[in-house]
């Protein structure tokens, strides 16, 4: 018999401790934003390559395993996103950073049941919950 995970509500706390909210800039969202503070946790990947991360859940999670991912992504406003383009001319170049990918496609076509996807400030950060397939 295996030893129960943390309860989300404890691995946010571990995060608000490496991270202290009041270091947050005003256009990050901060905190838990989806989920019940005493499910336990049994998984956890925190990764910058959203293709490589949604590979990985697919692998990892069992059947009926919940994702959730959260990423910066395309604005769904155009003033927003011309500047999203802009910056990524430099920005890939210079660090790799893409700003106008969308997570959602790679969960769909990895065969997850997507239960809600929800967009912030402007557009550009994307809360996905899906459902690995039976």
């Amino acid at each position: 018999m295996s030893t129960p995970g943390p309860t989300l509500g404890e691995v946010t706390a571990l995060l608000e401790e490496w991270f202290p909210p009041h270091r947050a800039d005003d256009w990050d969202a901060v905190g838990l934003v989806l989920g019940d503070p005493a499910v336990e946790v049994r998984r956890i990947l925190l990764a910058v390559d959203p293709v490589a991360a949604v590979a990985e859940m697919k692998r990892a999670l069992v059947p009926a395993g919940r994702l959730l991912l959260v990423d910066h992504v395309a604005s769904s406003w155009p003033p927003v996103y011309a500047v999203q383009w802009l910056a990524e001319r430099v920005s890939i170049r210079v660090a790799g950073e893409h700003y106008t990918r969308r997570s959602l496609p790679l969960v769909e076509a990895a065969g997850f049941e997507v239960v809600e996807d929800v967009r912030h400030k402007a557009g550009v950060m994307e809360r996905i919950h899906a459902v690995k397939a039976d």
